[in-house]
Protein backbone atom coordinates (compact mmCIF):
# COMPACT_ATOMS: atom_id res chain seq x y z
CA UNK A 1 0.00 0.00 0.00
CA UNK A 2 2.74 2.49 0.84
CA UNK A 3 4.46 1.79 -2.48
CA UNK A 4 1.17 2.64 -4.21
CA UNK A 5 0.93 5.92 -2.32
CA UNK A 6 4.49 6.79 -3.33
CA UNK A 7 4.12 5.72 -6.96
CA UNK A 8 0.48 5.81 -8.07
CA UNK A 9 -1.74 8.05 -5.92
CA UNK A 10 -0.01 10.72 -3.86
CA UNK A 11 -0.52 11.11 -0.12
CA UNK A 12 -2.05 14.53 -0.70
CA UNK A 13 -4.60 13.10 -3.16
CA UNK A 14 -5.42 10.30 -0.73
CA UNK A 15 -6.07 12.82 2.02
CA UNK A 16 -8.06 15.23 -0.16
CA UNK A 17 -10.25 12.63 -1.86
CA UNK A 18 -10.42 10.30 1.17
CA UNK A 19 -9.18 7.32 -0.81
CA UNK A 20 -6.60 4.64 -0.14
CA UNK A 21 -4.90 2.42 -2.71
CA UNK A 22 -5.17 -1.00 -1.11
CA UNK A 23 -3.52 -3.31 -3.61
CA UNK A 24 -2.41 -3.75 -7.20
CA UNK A 25 -2.60 -7.19 -8.75
CA UNK A 26 -2.84 -8.20 -12.40
CA UNK A 27 -3.21 -4.54 -13.42
CA UNK A 28 -6.24 -4.05 -11.16
CA UNK A 29 -5.99 -1.33 -8.52
CA UNK A 30 -8.20 -1.99 -5.51
CA UNK A 31 -9.16 1.39 -4.07
CA UNK A 32 -10.68 1.98 -0.66
CA UNK A 33 -13.04 4.95 -0.56
CA UNK A 34 -14.65 6.59 2.46
CA UNK A 35 -17.55 7.70 0.22
CA UNK A 36 -18.29 5.41 -2.73
CA UNK A 37 -20.60 8.10 -4.20
CA UNK A 38 -17.78 10.66 -4.52
CA UNK A 39 -17.62 11.03 -8.30
CA UNK A 40 -14.80 13.59 -8.15
CA UNK A 41 -12.57 11.10 -6.35
CA UNK A 42 -13.48 8.29 -8.76
CA UNK A 43 -12.84 10.54 -11.76
CA UNK A 44 -9.47 11.68 -10.39
CA UNK A 45 -8.21 8.19 -9.63
CA UNK A 46 -9.81 6.86 -12.82
CA UNK A 47 -7.70 9.24 -14.91
CA UNK A 48 -4.53 8.10 -13.18
CA UNK A 49 -5.21 4.40 -13.54
CA UNK A 50 -6.33 4.80 -17.15
CA UNK A 51 -2.99 6.38 -18.07
CA UNK A 52 -1.21 3.50 -16.36
CA UNK A 53 -3.38 0.88 -18.13
CA UNK A 54 -4.87 -0.35 -14.86
CA UNK A 55 -8.47 -1.22 -14.06
CA UNK A 56 -10.15 0.13 -10.95
CA UNK A 57 -12.18 -1.72 -8.33
CA UNK A 58 -13.56 0.26 -5.40
CA UNK A 59 -14.58 -0.80 -1.94
CA UNK A 60 -15.89 1.07 1.05
CA UNK A 61 -13.61 1.82 3.99
CA UNK A 62 -14.40 3.67 7.19
CA UNK A 63 -13.11 7.14 7.91
CA UNK A 64 -11.21 5.89 10.97
CA UNK A 65 -9.55 3.16 8.87
CA UNK A 66 -8.56 5.76 6.28
CA UNK A 67 -7.02 8.03 8.91
CA UNK A 68 -5.24 5.21 10.72
CA UNK A 69 -3.68 3.80 7.55
CA UNK A 70 -2.47 7.19 6.31
CA UNK A 71 -1.04 8.15 9.67
CA UNK A 72 1.03 4.95 9.65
Amino acid sequence: MFWLIDNVISLEACLYHQVLPLSLAENVLRLGMVNLEDTAAKDYVGCIVCHMSYSLVTQSIGLNTHRAMLSA
